[in-house]
């Protein structure tokens, strides 16, 4: 089935207008972003700086004491390579056939695919995402498969501030997140955008 522009996500748009001729794309780009679409690929698949979100996200993880984690859109790896040689197993998926190139390059165990792929994946006892849920405009079906991998929990780290036209705010608590004390204020889009904690627990 052919997906409509809907249903791609933010990087699939950001590699179509990075490559595109096609001048209004990219001055849409540039004007809801600051820089261009090259600019914005580039900075995705190169993104390995460790902020202290980052850090809080790896924090919250390992107090489950889980055995196996599954990061749902894992860029370059930078939080899988934290979790390294704490947990017996990861796994991380993400479109970005160049972010995935890297991360196995640190020997990561990752996949390049999208959320299709969710429904083929066995149990893991954390899934979680950085930045991820925030592009995408429908999130029901992600979150209900991420539901039923999850053996203990789900910790996500995500903005409800719209900075741009592809960030969507969701309302977490609704789909049984729930919001931690921390706060983490970003400046990298046009607009600052802020970014809490969220975790689901399996058995609540």
């Amino acid at each position: 089935m052919k997906m409509n522009d809907d249903d791609i996500s933010i990087i699939t748009k950001m590699r179509k207008f990075a490559g595109s001729k096609k001048r209004q794309w990219k001055k849409e780009l540039k004007n809801t972003f600051h820089f261009d679409a090259k600019s914005y690929y580039r900075s995705y698949i190169a993104n390995n700086i460790v902020s202290p979100l980052n850090e809080k996200l790896i924090q919250d993880i390992l107090s489950y004491n889980p055995k196996s984690v599954l990061e749902f859109g894992c860029g370059v790896g930078k939080n899988l390579e934290l979790l390294k040689g704490k947990v017996n197993e990861h796994l991380g998926i993400d479109i970005s056939a160049k972010a995935v190139e890297i991360a196995r390059k640190k020997n990561l165990n990752v996949m390049n695919t999208d959320e299709v792929s969710l429904k083929t994946i066995r149990n893991y006892d954390i899934v979680f995402t950085c930045s991820v849920l925030d592009h995408v405009e429908d999130i029901g079906n992600i979150v209900n498969e991420l539901k039923r991998i999850a053996n203990l929990a789900i910790v996500i780290a995500e903005t409800n501030t719209k900075v741009g036209r592809f960030y969507y705010p969701h309302d977490y608590e609704s789909l049984g997140f729930v919001k931690t004390d921390y706060v983490y204020v970003s400046n990298q889009a046009k607009e600052q955008a802020t970014y809490y904690i969220w975790h689901y627990k399996r058995n609540s």
